[in-house]
């Protein structure tokens, strides 16, 4: 399997129950197999399923590992250049954007999945 987005969409389609009965783990599975050969959302995918032990015991180092690989993927790739909006907030120096350790995160909660988004609900704790 070197298809990445092929990969990423079998993962997708697992986790969502397109067409296939809806299976977390085989989720897991085809979305670090799409992280592994340089898939960013499968990279996104596979952080999110060991925080929240999705399909996979819950490993917080591991998690940690593939979101700093999303986020250097990022900006390695300058894909936060794609959006226009974005870019405009970094250029005019209005608002600062920056890595939030997972630690200074509290009460992460998956509030909705329909469609072809999830919505991730998450405090942060100040300090």
């Amino acid at each position: 399997m070197g298809n990445a987005n092929g990969t990423y969409s079998v993962g997708y389609c697992y986790d969502n129950g397109i067409g296939v009965e809806k299976d977390d783990h085989n989720a897991f599975i085809y979305y670090q197999k799409s992280a592994e050969i340089g898939h960013f959302e499968g990279t996104f995918m596979t952080g999110f399923c060991y925080r929240n032990g999705k399909g996979i015991k819950r490993d917080i180092q591991k998690a940690n590992y593939w979101f700093k690989k999303y986020y250097e993927f990022i900006i390695d790739n300058e894909i936060i250049n794609d959006d226009n909006d974005v870019k405009k907030m970094l250029d005019n120096n209005k608002y600062q954007l920056s890595w939030i350790p997972y630690k200074n995160l509290k009460s992460i909660e998956e509030v909705g999945n329909g469609g072809f988004a999830k919505i991730i609900k998450q405090d942060l704790n100040q300090k």
